[in-house]
């Protein structure tokens, strides 16, 4: 099995960075108004221009390998290839424009965080979510990791194509959903949970992962029409939550069309 390069994001002061040579061309094919600026070593000019690319040409400046690098200065180990885009990092929507991409998307796979706080597993999960074909997700502006610049490099550019929102209220915003028609599952290993795979999975449908210390607070879970865990076949006890959420979206999308 082929395994596809990955996208890095990394950042310098307030600047954010996409870099590398695949997803770079990804953003100029998919999402190019992103793109502030654009550095390419100069040797590279002529591989660029034999691309059909959208942009500007104004935004784009070729960089002698010693000027290039004084972009990274002060960050360690960056796999730039000579690729370098400027961005403006936000995809932030509200939880009613997420609602209505959802629908809209012909999925119907939203996943909700609640106070997950670690932004190395919040990047991985965004990595995930949008490499499964989730329409979005959305988490609590309190209480939760923002998305930071460790955050877009650990999702290796996964916030830049997948739509999030930072709710006020976790409560609130699943109650809008549910009112929208979406089901929601909570993963949550207390004695009234299900076992994932003897469980219906209806769409459309958000599917809510808690806390890495303690999973979802208790008025999150009365909130779930119903509550399901993993069955895990080895003798660990429980999964960190960004492979869960990895285990649970492939699941659930496999059920999608049948």
């Amino acid at each position: 099995m082929g395994v596809r390069k990955d996208r890095k994001v990394v950042s310098a002061s307030e600047k954010a960075w996409l870099v590398g040579k695949k997803p770079v061309f990804d953003l100029l094919k998919n999402k190019s108004d992103r793109i502030i600026k654009l550095y390419l070593l100069d040797t590279e000019k002529n591989q660029f221009f034999d691309r059909d690319v959208d942009i500007d040409r104004s935004k784009v400046q070729f960089l002698n390998k010693v000027d290039f690098l004084k972009l990274f200065e002060g960050i360690e180990n960056v796999n730039h290839q000579g690729f370098c885009a400027n961005i403006n990092p936000s995809n932030s929507v509200s939880i009613e424009q997420l609602i209505r991409r959802s629908k809209n998307s012909g999925r119907g796979i939203i996943i909700g965080l609640d106070q997950v706080k670690d932004p190395h597993n919040l990047g991985s999960i965004f990595r995930t979510a949008e490499a499964l074909g989730a329409d979005g997700l959305f988490f609590g502006s309190s209480q939760s990791a923002p998305v930071t610049s460790t955050v877009r490099r650990i999702s290796v550019g996964a916030t830049e194509f997948l739509p999030y929102s930072e709710v006020t209220n976790t409560a609130n915003a699943i109650t809008k959903l549910k009112k929208e028609g979406y089901w929601i599952y909570g993963t949550s290993l207390s004695d009234e949970s299900l076992d994932l795979e003897k469980t219906d999975i209806l769409f459309p449908l958000v599917i809510m992962f808690g806390s890495e210390a303690s999973g979802l607070r208790r008025l999150t879970e009365d909130l779930c029409d119903r509550l399901v865990h993993i069955n895990q076949y080895g003798t660990t006890e429980s999964l960190n939550v960004a492979t869960a959420v990895s285990a649970v979206l492939y699941y659930a999308r496999s059920k999608l069309n049948q």
